[in-house]
């Protein structure tokens, strides 16, 4: 497997790796040896050890006290724990910004952003998807609330645009619901389009979990 992406190969080689874990192609418990992944992806070593470096950031791979990498327990209960966990938190924080009367104009010219780059830059896609966030986040007024959002904005969240085939058309018609709840000055409105969005972003990815296992289970 040559990858003819260019630089930098360490996000190309974890993508391609995160999808695999992600999916179930890579099970838990699977060891990842740097030398012979630089020779499946073509390269050297110093971009799979960014790739793995980025990979137990995201909690997908753990170093064990042997130095041994092997990839992560990853169970639908996980994610649904994980997900779960930021529609409280950000549904909540919805609410809050109606409290405060927040001026959703911003918010709005990030997600115009956010649509005219696309995902086909996944690295933009991802850093204005994390400002849409983050702005629901900052706008509560609650630094608490910011802070573990920030913390909880970690591993498989920025990435599902990326993983789930349509994450990107859904996500702009939530986005857009979200940004109209939070302007209508109904603070129970705004905080079920948030959870709705994040809850629903959570069944897709565990389907595409689900299909994915169950085509490598009919190819093998």
């Amino acid at each position: 497997m040559i990858l003819s992406r260019p630089e930098p190969l360490g996000v190309t080689i974890a993508d391609a790796l995160r999808r695999d874990i992600v999916s179930g192609r890579l099970a838990g418990g699977t060891e990842l040896r740097q030398e012979e992944l630089a020779e499946k992806f073509g390269t050297s070593r110093i971009p799979v050890r960014e790739a793995m470096q980025a990979l137990e950031r995201d909690g997908l791979i753990v170093v064990q006290a042997n130095r041994r990498s092997v990839v992560a327990e990853f169970r639908d209960s996980d994610l649904r724990d994980h997900y779960g966990a930021r529609a409280l938190l950000e549904g909540e924080a919805a609410a809050m910004c109606v409290g405060r009367e927040a001026d959703t104009v911003a918010l709005a010219e990030i997600q115009d952003e956010l649509e005219r780059v696309g995902v086909e830059d996944a690295g933009a896609y991802e850093e204005l998807n994390r400002q849409f966030h983050a702005w629901i986040w900052a706008e509560s007024g609650s630094r608490w609330i910011e802070r573990l959002a920030g913390i909880l904005w970690q591993g498989i969240s920025p990435r599902t645009p990326g993983l789930v085939p349509g994450q990107v058309d859904l996500a702009r018609e939530e986005h857009r619901a979200i940004i109209e709840a939070l302007a209508s000055g109904d603070a129970e409105r705004a905080r079920a389009a948030v959870r709705a969005h994040i809850d629903r972003s959570c069944e897709s990815l565990l389907t595409y979990r689900s299909e994915s296992t169950l085509r490598e289970a009919g190819s093998a």
